[in-house]
């Protein structure tokens, strides 16, 4: 046991947590609908933990998609990311509240990348989903995301700027070696709008 808590990588985990992975994983795989996103099939390659680095907008990034299935007879492509929850009733709020939904945006952009490399550039992208299972229930709930609200993630809305935004001012700092703030640097000053969506109705 001293010798397993040195090991590196490696979590010690109570008789009870491995029980309901045990539960959680033989419900993923033997659920009606859920199943398809973790057993492969003839023509249906479905991959874990696909690993992807390259550069958007001047900055270098990674990450690893939890779940890619890749059906080459249809020639589609489908991201998904697996998520466990406290109340899988209340998982809408758990995509506001911890930005799930900007995660899954980011991650399809890398999906991009990682279908150029991999030759499947003419594949279409199914919508990205969350599988999400709580300790409970242990039932899989499919949550489907709008492809126009992942774009909205990415790009910005009214006055959230998207993930977009923050690589490219990142460039900025990197490229010029300046780390205050860059319309501070520009102009001399920050402006605030505190009701310029109201300003425009009038």
């Amino acid at each position: 046991f001293e010798f397993l808590k040195l090991a590196k990588g490696k979590e010690i985990i109570t008789t009870s947590d491995n029980f309901q992975a045990v539960v959680i994983k033989e419900n993923c795989l033997s659920h009606p609908i859920a199943s398809k996103y973790f057993v492969s099939c003839p023509g249906v390659d479905v991959l874990f933990q696909v690993e992807i680095s390259c550069q958007i907008n001047g900055i270098y990034v990674k990450g690893a998609f939890d779940i890619l299935r890749v059906d080459h007879e249809a020639k589609t492509v489908q991201l998904v990311d697996f998520k466990t929850t406290q109340d899988v009733q209340t998982f809408v709020l758990s995509i506001y509240k911890y930005g799930y939904g900007l995660q899954l945006s980011f991650y399809k952009e890398l999906l991009k990348q990682w279908m150029l490399k991999n030759n499947a550039d003419d594949y279409e992208i199914l919508p990205c989903l969350n599988i999400a299972v709580d300790r409970k229930e242990k039932t899989p709930y499919i949550f489907e995301y709008n492809d126009a609200d992942l774009e909205l993630e990415k790009n910005g809305h009214d006055t959230k700027k998207g993930w977009l935004h923050y690589l490219t001012e990142i460039n900025w700092h990197q490229t010029n070696n300046i780390w205050t703030n860059k319309e501070y640097y520009q102009h001399g000053k920050i402006a605030v709008n505190l009701y310029e969506k109201e300003r425009e109705q009038l």
